[in-house]
């Protein structure tokens, strides 16, 4: 393994780490049912992510207890993404306290898609890393889908607490049912009516 790599998975080990702790504090600030369903699905996959990287650690020979700099660097930011949602939840409205968890879980949701988007480009171009390869099959196209989902999370959370909720929904053709622009459906608005 060439020491250059070393680096970039360091930094995704300790993503993962603090991943879990992100989704799991997160998920104690949501209030709405969809998201907390969708922060305990993110919980669940990044503990399986984490049980990848430990996997890919053991089949390179890594230390996966190495402390490097960078490591140190990606877990103050995780804590500090804790400490943001923690400090939300005991000093702001519930509402805003969730639209914090939902803004520090992107901020962490995307740091996991680059280092996975990384390891993917250290795959194709070295043909000797294979067990890299095979860990970012699995993982990548996840990553993608989860950073999406996060920002129209936070952009619908924000609308409502700002008393803009008929903004995030929009009517379900052929139903009297409206449907979270978060779960996909975005609003169409004119522009003169904003």
């Amino acid at each position: 393994m060439k020491r250059n790599y070393h680096e970039p998975l360091l930094q995704t080990l300790e993503t993962e780490l603090g991943g879990t702790v992100i989704f799991a504090t997160a998920l104690k600030a949501a209030k709405h049912q969809e998201l907390q369903a969708e922060f305990k699905r993110f919980l669940d996959e990044t503990g399986r992510h984490l049980e990848i990287t430990y996997e890919l650690f053991e089949s390179l020979n890594l230390d996966r207890d190495e402390e490097a700099p960078a490591r140190l660097v990606v877990r103050h930011l995780n804590e500090s993404l804790v400490d943001a949602m923690d400090i939300a939840r005991l000093t702001l409205s519930a509402d805003v306290a969730e639209v914090v968890a939902c803004e520090c879980a992107m901020l962490a949701q995307s740091k996991e898609q680059q280092n996975w988007d990384l390891l993917s480009q250290i795959a194709r171009v070295d043909r000797n890393a294979h067990a890299i390869r095979r860990a970012c099959q699995y993982i990548a196209d996840q990553e993608d889908s989860r950073v999406v989902d996060k920002k129209d999370w936070c952009r619908d959370l924000w609308l409502q607490s700002l008393g803009l909720s008929s903004l995030m929904e929009q009517q379900d053709e052929g139903t009297d049912r409206r449907v979270p622009a978060a779960r996909g459906i975005t609003p169409r608005l004119d522009p003169l009516t904003v």
